[in-house]
């Protein structure tokens, strides 16, 4: 009976399967520059809201004097200009602050390093144990092949 084949390479020092794991930060980035564009607009919201209450506020100032000389009598016009007016200052209330949305930046990015820190340990533990299974794989496969070469070799002809 003829020989066994030697294999196509050493078993116990070619590892048979490797990984890695790539983090892609794109839909970071994305989601930041987004954030940059939110705040700018809103920025800009803030500053036409506060020249609109400016205005109204010099309108109300000129009408509350001129309801001082009427003798305290309100017009329907003076009343939708105060209605305007705190609907322009609840709305600017309501608008976040760019502290707010520097603070929520700040967490998100602890958050990010908290999952890429836990992900990587969770890759290297993996591919630790990858390993280790795979050691003793290829060791439990070489003394099967080696009984089966010993089997076959002490075989009569």
């Amino acid at each position: 009976m003829a020989a066994l084949r030697a294999p196509p390479f050493e078993l116990d020092a070619e590892p048979l399967v490797t990984g890695s794991i790539d983090i892609s930060n794109d839909r970071l980035v994305q989601g930041f520059s987004w954030l940059v564009a939110a705040v700018q607009e809103q920025n800009r919201v803030l500053g036409a809201l506060s020249t609109q209450i400016d205005s109204l506020k010099a309108a109300q100032s000129g009408a509350a004097s001129e309801l001082h000389q009427d003798g305290g009598r309100a017009s329907m016009k003076e009343e939708m200009l105060l209605m305007q007016i705190n609907a322009i200052k609840h709305e600017v209330g309501s608008l976040p602050r760019s502290s707010d949305l520097e603070r929520q930046r700040e967490r998100t990015m602890a958050e990010v390093q908290s999952i890429s820190s836990s992900l990587s340990d969770r890759h290297r533990e993996s591919a630790e144990r990858l390993q280790k299974e795979l050691a003793d794989v290829t060791e439990s496969l070489c003394n099967q092949l080696k009984r089966i070469g010993d089997d076959v070799f002490s075989r009569p002809a």
